[in-house]
């Protein structure tokens, strides 16, 4: 078999051509990049000063990047790209009208439809655009991994809508970053409908979610385990900050740019805290908690949870090997990476406090700080700090309080899983013997105590968990009944305590809701030497 050469791969010329202005119609000639608070407010990347001045290489070449939340790079332009799909619900939020059922913009002029293929896909930059990378830390499957970044996702830049809504529109597989690493910047064609169809179902079901906005082909042949058609996802979300944005200062030390980007984050997105970063990360747990819940409300597992893919908005972000469970076993790992099951069904809540223990971790400082009398715009604008065993004063001045804004987080989580739970049982009113009686990985009450939600739900939900490696010399003994040993051969002279024989092994008839738990979980075997499984 011949070994496949990466440098063989031959990229298509194009036959793709802008439509020029004055044949857009005017809606389209006049849509713009129109909000610059982030690029505006945060610190940018030294070496790329602005989008005009800054070399490619600068661009385009993994390195380590301080004293920055971001670095301004420029889409590579895509070979010949073509518009497979958009979300009309999406596209609506940037202005541009589709209706639902046209997904292919089939009613829209040709010139138009181009024009936005070429803004969304990385051709062209759209107007007032300054296209930029988000530098950010993380903690991936339990161990910190450095500086990550967006490594093949760019953000074109921020919309605000008629709405007065502010929207961050971002192509991920658009190429190249600073925070690439050992990436090539695109994304497969594969991959990106996944991310597609699953964000815009969860925005149907409700559940907090970036947005899909368009999908496009982009002929450019990526390399994966084989040769892959390439693609762009177009996506949008009120911002990007993830835990993983503080993070990257507090490997550092850098209480200076993080009390920066708290401050934009506070203004932006979390008016009720009132400036306190410990009310944010308050606002932070209760969103966490309700995102996992929603997610275990539909047995959806994300897969890589890390703290790099958490939005600080409590958004469902960076669909990777995702998973919906279709047979219950909340110890299935969706992801083939996940040796351990880290971030399984059964694991999810608990990965989520985890999370925001490391985001409270790199937010003490500044808490601290505050609780001592400082102002996050004093902190943002020291132009050195103090020694270590001043700021460890300041560590833990603030521990209380991140403790304390963390804490509710499993209660909370309590609290939307049963009401989503009761929701989907068609119960109006909450009763005293609901709590801890509907999570889908919690142990069954015993008989006689059970709560009306443990009555109402199928055993599925309470079984231990499947078993999912058995012994090998399990494969090669007798199954079934029919060739059990009789009792009095395995333990001569006693009594058994049960029947094993075919009689008495053939099941008897089940409830419609218990045949169903049964087959979720698999058949129960009879071993030899062994009578369960019998009834």
């Amino acid at each position: 078999m011949d070994v496949f050469d990466p440098e063989s791969v031959q990229v298509p010329e194009t036959t793709f051509v802008v439509p020029p202005d004055d044949a857009l119609s005017p809606a389209m000639r006049d849509w713009k990049i129109n909000a610059f608070e982030y690029i505006s407010r945060l610190p940018r990347d030294a070496l790329t000063p602005s989008v005009e001045t800054t070399p490619e290489p600068a661009m385009r070449t993994p390195r380590q990047v301080k004293d920055a939340a971001y670095s301004f790079v420029v889409p590579e332009v895509p070979p010949d790209p073509k518009l497979v799909c958009v979300a009309p619900s999406a596209l609506r939020l940037f202005d541009l009208l589709a209706d639902d059922a046209d997904a292919h913009l089939a009613t829209w002029p040709a010139a138009d439809r181009d024009r936005l293929v070429a803004y969304l896909s990385g051709f062209t930059v759209p107007p007032g655009a300054q296209p930029w990378a988000h530098c950010y830390a993380g903690f991936q499957f339990g161990s910190f991994a450095g500086q990550l970044g967006d490594g093949r996702a760019i953000s074109l830049g921020e919309y605000r809508n008629a709405a007065g809504e502010t929207w961050e529109l971002q192509l991920k597989g658009a190429g190249n970053t600073p925070y690439s690493r050992f990436g090539d910047g695109f994304a497969v064609l594969r991959s990106s409908i996944r991310e597609f169809l699953c964000s815009e179902h969860f925005a149907a079901l409700g559940i907090p979610t970036s947005r899909a906005v368009s999908l496009i082909a982009t002929g450019q042949p990526v390399v994966r385990e084989k040769l892959e058609p390439g693609a762009v996802v177009a996506r949008a979300a009120p911002s990007w900050l993830r835990f993983g944005s503080f993070d990257v200062f507090a490997m550092r030390g850098d209480v200076v740019h993080m009390a920066q980007v708290a401050r934009f984050a506070l203004d932006q997105h979390f008016p009720a805290a009132q400036g306190q970063v410990a009310g944010m990360l308050a606002d932070v747990a209760d969103r966490t908690a309700k995102l996992v819940a929603l997610w275990d409300l539909v047995a959806w597992e994300h897969g890589v949870l890390n703290t790099d893919n958490m939005s600080l908005l409590g958004l469902t972000i960076d669909f990777g090997p995702f998973g919906f469970l279709d047979a219950y076993d909340p110890d299935h790992p969706v992801n083939h990476s996940d040796h351990t099951g880290r971030y399984s069904l059964r694991n999810q809540r608990a990965v989520g406090l985890w999370n925001l223990a490391k985001l409270a971790n790199a937010l003490v400082e500044i808490v601290g700080r505050q609780v001592a009398g400082q102002s996050l715009d004093e902190i943002a604008a020291m132009t050195s700090v103090e020694s270590d065993e001043e700021r460890a004063k300041f560590i833990e001045q603030g521990k209380q309080a991140v403790v304390d804004a963390v804490t509710p987080y499993e209660d909370l989580y309590d609290t939307y899983f049963q009401d989503g739970m009761r929701k989907k049982l068609g119960l109006t009113t909450a009763e005293p013997d609901d709590p801890r009686a509907a999570h889908p990985t919690a142990p069954r009450a015993p008989r006689g105590r059970q709560g009306r939600l443990h009555r109402l739900l199928p055993h599925a939900l309470h079984h231990r968990p499947v078993r999912r490696h058995r012994p090998a010399r399990a494969l090669f003994r007798p199954q079934g009944p029919a060739h059990v040993r009789p009792a009095e051969t395995r333990h001569p002279g006693r009594r058994p305590a049960r029947r094993c024989d075919a009689r008495h092994a053939r099941r008897r008839p089940r409830p419609a809701m218990a045949s169903v738990a049964r087959n979720l979980r698999g058949p129960r075997r009879v071993r030899a030497g062994d009578c369960r499984g019998t009834r």
